[in-house]
């Protein structure tokens, strides 16, 4: 076996299939402005987690499904010619109870 890496037979133990996947989450990079990032380190230490859990919870929080909002009920106004009643006394309650106490 060679003790070089660039020696082929020194890298063959290390190629042998394997089979076995282990799977730990994907690691990107990414850019952000300093202030935001200085802001981030603050945040994540005051509430004694890493920062990797903060900007994963930014991220599910900015990429959850909106929820769907109930929509608003329409009104349809129903009108229709007419008018009130010629006896009908509209400036009493009393007197509008009355009326419609002799219609029944």
């Amino acid at each position: 076996m060679g003790i070089y890496p660039s020696d082929p037979e020194f890298l063959r133990p290390m190629v042998e299939p394997i089979n076995m996947v282990i799977w730990f989450g994907m690691k990107t990079t990414i850019d952000l402005p300093d202030e935001l990032l200085i802001e981030a380190k603050k945040r994540a230490a005051e509430q004694r987690r890493p920062l990797r859990a903060l900007v994963e919870e930014g991220l599910r929080t900015v990429l959850k499904k909106p929820e769907r909002r109930k929509q608003k009920t329409q009104v349809r106004l129903v009108t229709a010619k007419g008018g009130l009643a010629s006896d009908l006394d509209v400036s009493s309650r009393e007197a509008m109870y009355e009326w419609l106490q002799k219609k029944r």
